[in-house]
């Protein structure tokens, strides 16, 4: 897998669920939005209980899909996405526009990085209609998430031109090519469409984040600041903004900021950001503040049932140090003998390619420089404390 197309997928997540949630829900003001799910949970309740008194209405389950994948992109609870998934399947039976019905599944399972089961989906919404735009942009997403480049290439032939599902995917297409230049006026051109569609703020700060990691690489930190300062005037608090200035000050060696932004988004739905601020904690010269970080990844990646969600997480992460995954733990079982104790892990799938943002997934996060996915990602290669963290992180497991 390259790092273009690790780069890329969490995007797709994202992309998917932002313009899920910009379909089903109407906009209202950033200052309201920004970062409180309280609004939006009031909302999920009252159209629960509409939905417990009518369980047939498909129509009050698909703003339900979209207010759970909305809290997510606020407050990052798996949970969310999981009920997301239930009422999703639920409701397949009754709708109308069952093309409509399947893409949305599949943003739901994409988010998951339920991959295979993502691009079941999307061909399933394909074959109803054809020309449903959503249904083609969710299997271009999840042809890319699974390998399926051939695919992913004629779906996107079948996308109408000038129309912004077209031109996000446009734009993430470009970039995987490396073709930078192309990527940003394409992207820039969806980031502007956006804004003047009076789409949910959220939206746009995606755009404007996915925006800035372009402009990154064309024109260096000074642009790409300016960009997510930009998305957070949008949508003040958004997490993906905010790590991103996050990576900024990492690249750069600023640990103090580093450490500040990472800690205002560190939730388990994202247990790489454990490991940034354990990396972080050890060059500011905090190593048990680190080795805390990096318990609190552990606790998360090789947790029971994690397996779909972080095994990849792991492999990367141990991939990225000199020792292997297999070598480590036996290494680490090795040290271990003495004492009697048993160290279990959960296996890495290898069968499931990773990607970004349940928005893990999470909606709209890559860093500078770093070959990211979520949910995880592997530490940049010259990090602080790169090759010992591995036999850390045994160690405290």
């Amino acid at each position: 897998m390259t790092r273009v197309r690790l780069l890329w997928l969490g995007g797709a997540v994202a992309l998917g669920v932002a313009l899920t949630v910009s379909q089903a829900v109407a906009p209202r003001s950033a200052a309201v939005a920004a970062g409180d799910t309280a609004i939006t949970s009031k909302s999920i309740a009252f159209f629960e209980r509409r939905l417990a008194q009518d369980p047939d209405n498909f129509m009050i389950g698909g703003q339900l899909v979209a207010r759970y994948l909305m809290r997510f992109q606020l407050a990052a609870n798996l949970a969310d996405v999981r009920r997301a998934e239930a009422i999703a399947r639920s409701v397949l039976p009754l709708v109308s526009d069952t093309a409509g019905a399947y893409a949305r599944l599949g943003v739901v399972y994409l988010t998951q990085h339920k991959f295979a089961a993502a691009y079941a989906a999307a061909r399933r919404a394909v074959a109803w209609n054809p020309r449903n735009q959503g249904a083609l942009g969710v299997l271009f997403d999840a042809s890319v998430a699974t390998g399926r480049y051939g695919v992913a290439e004629s779906t996107l032939s079948r996308l109408t031109p000038g129309r912004l599902p077209y031109q996000l995917r446009l734009a993430h297409m470009l970039t995987m090519r490396g073709r930078m230049d192309g990527a940003y006026h394409a992207l820039d051109h969806a980031c502007r469409q956006l804004a003047r569609s009076q789409v949910r703020p959220q939206s746009v700060a995606w755009c404007l984040t996915e925006l800035a990691k372009i402009q990154h690489s064309r024109e260096g930190e000074a642009s790409a600041a300016a960009l997510y300062h930009r998305a957070l005037r949008f949508q003040p608090g958004y997490r993906a903004a905010l790590e991103g200035l996050a990576d900024l000050a990492y690249s750069r060696g600023d640990w103090a900021e580093a450490a500040d932004r990472f800690r205002q988004i560190a939730v388990d739905a994202h247990p790489d950001l454990y490991l940034r601020l354990a990396e972080v904690h050890r060059a500011l010269g905090e190593p048990s503040v680190a080795e805390g970080w990096e318990r609190a990844f552990l606790r998360v990646a090789r947790a029971l049932g994690a397996e779909a969600l972080y095994a990849h997480p792991l492999a990367l992460y141990y991939a990225a140090r000199p020792l292997t995954l297999d070598t480590a733990l036996a290494g680490a079982g090795a040290r271990r003998v003495g004492s009697g104790t048993r160290l279990g892990r959960a296996e890495p799938d290898h069968g499931i390619p990773p990607c970004t943002d349940p928005q893990r997934a999470r909606p709209g996060r890559r860093g500078h420089g770093v070959p990211a996915i979520r949910p995880g990602t592997a530490e940049p290669p010259g990090a602080p404390g790169t090759g010992g963290a591995a036999r850390r992180a045994l160690a405290l497991s």
